[in-house]
């Protein structure tokens, strides 16, 4: 979060645009899409990336980090469904980011909540011709999706969980959110500021926080910071995206609608607001930079070889000579 702080000036001094940040964060994803694609098809044969993998549907499953490939996401789908033109690099990321939730990361939640704010984003927009296959495309889509094995599973988990093939992890999570709340609200203190960060290398906080009954932080999204940090950052986190959704409705709408996927998630999920990555700080000075200057963002503006050449301080020539 500290990480706004220099963002946010070099902003404000002039020294990177948003379009320079938004440009330089579309090359690194394209790079970071290609490696997480090829792990996910080498699988444990050769394990070039470092991290986390178990199987879920009979293949491998990566948990990779999703924060920039997200924001890269929106920002190019509300130009696909707002703009006339077809760019490849916005189908690119748009059909990337599909297959990396759905076959790689294979989180649940993490698929209805992307589907919801898709849905969302589409039915935004005035209608058209354009609006109208888009939104038979996504019917189409989600229609094959749920006579697949992850969407068959979604609907047993919510219909029948305990003959879910992914594992009903809906019974252990709730226990769990019970505890959370139990444990944080016993004392003034710990409601205010919470529990504290567990140490799973000390047996007395591993019992204290449910750890050893199979109760994770980070299966149960705000509840599990809320026994960390308390009430107060529950509030604090509240107030901060309901401050975005606002302004980012008005100004950048394509982070509205990853805020407010991000929001309907965190009931199971992490939120970005606690993410290692600085894609939350990001959005916060883009942000606030669009409000302090009452410009709208306009995401057609980002064709990304136009931009990608900014980055290597080619804005001196003219479009004609970069697209060329």
């Amino acid at each position: 979060m500290l990480m706004y702080f220099p963002i946010s000036k070099l902003i404000k001094n002039g020294k990177i645009t948003k379009e320079n940040l938004l440009g330089m964060l579309d090359f690194m994803n394209i790079i970071y899409i290609v490696l997480v694609v090829l792990q996910f098809f080498l699988g444990t044969r050769v394990q070039f990336l470092s991290v986390g993998t178990s199987e879920r549907y009979g293949s491998i499953r990566l948990y990779v980090e999703l924060t920039y490939i997200l924001v890269s996401y929106y920002m190019h789908l509300l130009r696909l469904i707002t703009t006339k033109g077809l760019y490849r690099i916005d189908i690119f990321f748009v059909v990337a980011t599909l297959f990396i939730n759905i076959a790689v990361t294979k989180s649940r939640m993490g698929i209805v909540t992307l589907m919801i704010a898709t849905a969302l984003a589409i039915l935004s927009i005035k209608f058209t011709m354009k609006k109208l296959f888009l939104v038979l495309g996504l019917l189409i889509i989600v229609i094959a999706f749920f006579y697949s094995n992850i969407g068959q599973d979604i609907l047993t988990l919510v219909f029948n969980p305990s003959k879910s093939i992914g594992g009903d992890t809906s019974e252990i999570r709730e226990l769990g959110r019970r505890y959370y709340i139990e444990s944080a609200s016993k004392e003034w203190s710990t409601l205010l500021f919470g529990c504290g960060f567990v140490n799973i290398d000390w047996p007395q906080s591993v019992a204290g926080s449910g750890y050893n009954l199979q109760y994770y932080y980070n299966d149960n999204g705000m509840f599990g910071l809320f026994f960390y940090y308390g009430i107060t950052f529950v509030i604090w986190s509240a107030v901060l995206y309901l401050k975005l959704l606002k302004n980012s409705w008005k100004y950048t709408r394509m982070f509205f609608f990853l805020l407010l996927a991000d929001i309907i998630g965190s009931y199971s999920l992490i939120p970005i607001i606690y993410s290692t990555t600085i894609g939350f700080a990001l959005i916060c000075a883009i942000v606030e930079e669009c409000m302090i200057n009452n410009v709208v963002f306009n995401e057609e503006e980002l064709i990304g070889p136009v931009k990608w050449a900014n980055i290597y301080n080619c804005s001196e020539y003219s479009i004609e000579q970069i697209d060329k």
